[in-house]
């Protein structure tokens, strides 16, 4: 029976075994031709869509809209006059 993954889609199995075989890669200062060719195999199993590249929604704005660091809405304060009021 195929592995479901998170997002219903089957092949779960063959991410996972990607994604395992790379966490135990991690500390290894090379790779010899059979890591490689174990790289690609694993890689090759995957399904189209789990190979398809990922769209990111972009993190730069160019001017901020909402959010922590906004510059405030509404009076401005005039530095040495609300000493007046």
């Amino acid at each position: 029976a195929p592995v479901l993954g998170p997002d219903g889609v089957a092949g779960w199995d063959k991410v996972q075994n990607l994604a395992g075989y790379l966490v135990d890669l991690r500390q290894a200062p090379y790779l010899d031709e059979q890591q490689v060719r174990e790289i690609i195999r694993l890689w090759s199993a995957l399904a189209a869509g789990d190979k398809a590249r990922i769209q990111y929604q972009p993190r730069h704005q160019a001017k901020l809209t909402q959010g922590r660091f906004k510059a405030p809405k509404g009076t401005r304060v005039t530095p040495g006059v609300e000493s007046v009021k």
